[in-house]
Formats: C-alpha cells, structure tokens, sequence
C-alpha cells in the first residue's frame, strides 16, 4: 500500500476493513440463514443476468477498455464513496476478495486490470451510460439493459434491506 493514501483511500481502506470485520463476524450465521441465502442467491443470479446481457451487447468490452486505459469517466477517483459496508458485506457473501490498495491509480478503487473486481456494485456504475456506450447501444438496447439492471437493483437493495435488519447496531461501529 502506498505510504500516503488520499482522502478517498483512506475512507474506503476504512470501509473495507469494517466489511471484512462483519463478514468476519457474521458470515457463517448469514450463510445459514434461509433467508439471507435466498437472497444472495437471488442478487447474484440478477448479477448473472445483467451481466450476460452486458457482455452480450459489448458493454463489459467497452467499460473495461475506459477504466483500465482511460479515460475512465465513470470509473473515476472517488466514485468509490458510494460504497457501504454492507454493499461490501454482500460482495464478500459472494466471494470477492476486497482489495487492499488502489490497483489503477487513475480509477477507481475496486477497478483492476480487468475491470471491476466487484460482483455487487453501486447503482451509479450500473445505470450510468457514458455517450460512448449510447452510441454503442442506441435507445432500444439501452432501455432493455437497463431494464434488466433495474432487476439486479432490485434484488441487490431487498438483501441489502434484510442485511441492516440482520445485522442492526453492528453497522454503528464503522469507521
């Protein structure tokens, strides 16, 4: 890790590490519970959807190739301060690894060499559609994906809603 983090690295270090501290504690009670597996199972089948229907229509190409060699307009320095504990939280229930370092110093935190490390993301770096990837869907296929990313929204804020019910004074303790 760098030895003087900015800002927005020292925020999101800090979040990571009460992510990993409730994954920590809690996970193994969350992976029994019914519901909460239901849940995941859910997001990550709504995840799948979205992202076939990405890669399908060239997005995951095109948003891959904008972050890792810029201009990364959507991926930019900060952006990562739209994450949670508990949107971490769920990315872990899903077995990502959180990084501990800014891999690609111009984007943002979770962006790697390969695109984003994330499987549960921040609305913003779902809904948004750059004028590149307008051009590159047009209208039809833009509604269409957003629909589906509407869905995989949808399933991410119901767990999302039973995790802070779950969890409760625990999300207190962030940094």
């Amino acid at each position: 890790m760098p030895s003087t983090l900015s800002d927005h690295d020292t925020t999101i270090v800090h979040m990571v590490e009460h992510a990993n501290r409730l994954y920590d504690r809690f996970a193994p009670d969350l992976h029994a519970d019914p519901e909460v597996f239901g849940l995941v199972e859910a997001y990550a089948g709504a995840i799948a959807r979205s992202g076939a229907r990405m890669l399908d229509m060239g997005v995951v190409a095109t948003c891959t190739d904008c972050a890792t060699q810029g201009p990364g307009s959507c991926c930019f320095p900060g952006i990562e301060s739209g994450y949670d504990a508990v949107l971490l939280l769920i990315n872990r229930l899903m077995g990502c690894r959180l990084p501990d370092a800014r891999e690609v110093e111009a984007s943002c935190y979770f962006v790697g060499s390969k695109g984003c490390k994330l499987k549960g993301r921040y609305y913003f770096c779902l809904q948004y559609l750059c004028p590149r990837l307008e051009d590159l869907l047009g209208p039809g296929r833009a509604h269409d994906l957003l629909s589906t990313i509407g869905e995989e929204l949808a399933a991410g804020w119901r767990l999302e809603q039973a995790l802070r019910r779950w969890i409760g004074p625990s999300l207190e303790d962030a940094p």
